[in-house]
């Protein structure tokens, strides 16, 4: 059997070996900027926009990317080639980018900071994992904790302390549920994982791009439906919607079924639509993916 292959620091070796020392920012301080795609019958899916938001948020966290599109791109099929014969027929993977600012002297003894560190990997996407999200529907509860890390909304980053106190404190709510995020004012924003959009009296609304991550997926559904347009959305906006939809890399297109335990209208059309324009776009009917998958 083929073993496990990752990318690191310009090195392509087995999984297992790649390390990040104790003294790496990545560690020490959470500066880590990443990206996640993943692969629609083995092949890579938006990987050039997923490249572009991965360059954009190391820009804005002020971390040195070093290797070129080209790299990174040869990198990513040849881990996916070698990884993918490991998959049960059918399985995909998930493809995660990320960097650092690399060691930082003060712990490494060092006189100086870094170079920085940058990796690659792939796990493959288990279906039961998200099954739920297309049988019952998603559900979100409202945290105390509020969208505002002192990091720029629309860098992916790993300063994730955050977000984990965030989603312990909706599962205090509804034990199932993954957190809300609001901003001071008491407006919507994203979950975690998911961009989010708001069906009321039949029009698409999504929070304003300035407060929330660029989502790849979500992109493909505005060119798809260009009737989605940007509002400030309130919680009283979504208890009285229409349909709730969250677009996410991982499990693409997900309907939300409750919010603080508050039953929502789920599935709907508009749902409903968006799933098969979206099957019909990756040519692969990712909803049999999750529901018939072992």
């Amino acid at each position: 059997m083929s073993e496990a292959l990752a990318y690191l620091d310009g090195r392509i070796l087995p999984a297992a070996d790649c390390a990040l020392s104790l003294a790496d920012a990545g560690f020490v301080m959470g500066a880590t900027v990443t990206d996640l795609a993943r692969t629609f019958n083995g092949e890579l899916f938006r990987w050039e926009a997923h490249l572009r938001r991965f360059r954009e948020s190391c820009r804005a966290c002020h971390i040195l990317l070093p290797a070129t599109d080209s790299e990174l791109t040869s990198a990513a099929q040849e881990i996916i080639a070698n990884n993918r014969v490991m998959l049960p027929t059918g399985g995909e993977l998930g493809v995660v980018l990320f960097t650092t600012p690399g060691p930082i002297g003060l712990y490494s003894g060092a006189d100086g900071d870094g170079p920085p560190t940058i990796g690659l990997y792939t796990f493959p996407i288990v279906g039961s994992r998200y099954r739920h999200l297309f049988t019952s529907g998603a559900r979100l509860a409202i945290p105390a904790t509020l969208h505002e890390f002192g990091v720029p909304p629309a860098a992916k980053q790993r300063s994730r302390m955050g977000w984990w106190i965030a989603r312990q404190e909706a599962r205090r709510i509804d034990a199932a549920a993954e957190p809300l995020l609001l901003t001071r004012e008491g407006l919507i924003t994203e979950t975690p994982s998911a961009n989010l959009i708001v069906v009321l009296g039949g029009r698409l609304f999504t929070p304003p791009a300035n407060s929330v991550l660029p989502g790849v997926t979500l992109d493909v559904i505005r060119k798809l439906r260009p009737d989605v347009v940007e509002r400030r959305l309130t919680v009283e906006d979504c208890r009285a919607a229409d349909e709730i939809i969250l677009t996410c890399t991982t499990w693409c297109v997900a309907g939300v079924s409750a919010i603080d335990g508050v039953a929502i209208p789920w599935p709907g059309p508009v749902l409903r639509e968006i799933q098969d324009c979206f099957s019909e776009f990756v040519e692969v009917d990712f909803i049999r993916q999750f529901i018939q998958s072992d």
